[in-house]
């Protein structure tokens, strides 16, 4: 607001032209206002009382913990096994940061999925949809000394895609579905002389593997993406990566175990009828004095049925915690434009849909307090 006043302050020392440009940009500075909305859990976890990730290992029934009889990614059957264990225990510690007790799933090792409901109340069940992966190599050249060194730098990317679902035990009811994508990539460099490229074998310029890796990788061609259904190649460096990335899910659960909190920004109308008042509500807006702006916007809404007033006094409503009460006024604003002829105003119609699912959720959030 400082800049705002000591621009119009001394926007009339401008050339006429320039002050005609600038007058409706400043005019149209938004007020805005800022509060905290808490909504419910994105799965519905009341009356749960266990949960726990049945592994991925075990998606297909019958197996009996021999690595030979799973389908396996890369060409390589035991990386399968090896992943899906480890994104099973990252689903594990994301449930375990939430606050319904886990069950340890080798309890239903030997259970039928239909007995489960007699161990846990909810389980998570899912697959590992796909791994990709692909290199994008720069190249440069350096000249030391005599000779001339050519330096590539790889890029490796790759992607782990897995869904799951929350199942209730009991009734076998859907309570989530959830597809998720996490990526890792890393960089890595090598040089090698153009003399040495001449020659074959390992010492025509054949790249060595990144300094963390036991085991060399295959390299492949650059910018090839390979993945589960293509190329079938799999190397250290993939499998690595792969495992940066699995370590990623467990940080995306927060939402659907507990109660989260967004904050919500909302813009103050300008325009209603009553713009001597209006302009006074704005200011006490900009200087937080909410309580006599709501008495304003208030008075010019039941006097003159300015659904912009009433759209203002929803908001501020809003920044007091008062969201049932905002919902109610923005339904009376919008029958008495309706019942007088009027259109809704689209803002209008977008901030009754918003209040709805918030005291929608503010009335489920009363089970988890």
């Amino acid at each position: 607001m400082a800049y705002y006043n000591y621009i119009m302050k001394h926007i009339t020392r401008l050339p006429l032209f320039l002050a005609a440009l600038l007058l409706p940009i400043l005019s149209s500075c938004a007020t805005a206002v800022f509060f905290d909305v808490r909504h419910p859990p994105v799965v519905d976890m009341r009356g749960v009382d266990s949960i726990t990730v049945i592994p991925f290992e075990w998606n297909e029934r019958g197996w009996s913990g021999d690595p030979a009889r799973r389908r396996g990614w890369g060409g390589a059957r035991h990386v399968s096994v090896h992943l899906s264990r480890q994104v099973t225990a990252e689903l594990l510690s994301g449930l375990r940061g939430g606050n319904i007790p886990v069950v340890d799933p080798h309890r239903l090792y030997n259970v039928l999925p239909q007995d489960y409901w007699r161990h846990v109340d909810v389980f998570i069940s899912g697959r590992i949809v796909g791994v990709s992966a692909s290199d994008h190599v720069n190249s440069r050249e350096e000249i030391r000394g005599q000779n001339t060194v050519t330096i590539n730098e790889i890029t490796r990317t790759v992607t782990v895609d897995i869904e799951y679902s929350y199942i209730r035990a009991s009734n076998n009811e859907v309570l989530g579905h959830f597809r998720k994508s996490a990526t890792a990539r890393e960089f890595f460099e090598y040089e090698r002389s153009r003399q040495s490229n001449r020659g074959r074998g390992a010492s025509a310029g054949r790249p060595p593997h990144p300094p963390h890796l036991a085991h060399p990788p295959h390299w492949h061609h650059s910018n090839r993406p390979f993945s589960q259904r293509g190329n079938r190649r799999h190397d250290a460096w993939t499998d690595h990566l792969a495992s940066v990335a699995a370590r990623q899910f467990s940080q995306t659960m927060r939402h659907e175990l507990g109660p989260w909190m967004t904050t919500e920004r909302r813009t103050i109308r300008r325009r209603s009828r009553g713009e001597n008042r209006i302009a006074e509500a704005r200011r006490m807006v900009r200087h937080r004095y909410y309580g006599g702006a709501i008495a304003i916007y208030t008075e010019v809404f039941e006097r003159t049925g300015s659904t912009t007033a009433a759209f203002n006094t929803a908001v501020l409503l809003q920044v007091n915690g008062q969201f049932a009460e905002a919902l109610e006024l923005l339904e009376n604003a919008r029958n008495r434009a309706l019942a007088s002829g009027r259109n809704i105003p689209s803002y209008m119609r977008r901030e009754i849909q918003r209040l709805t699912v918030i005291v929608n959720g503010l009335r489920i959030l009363r089970y988890y307090y």
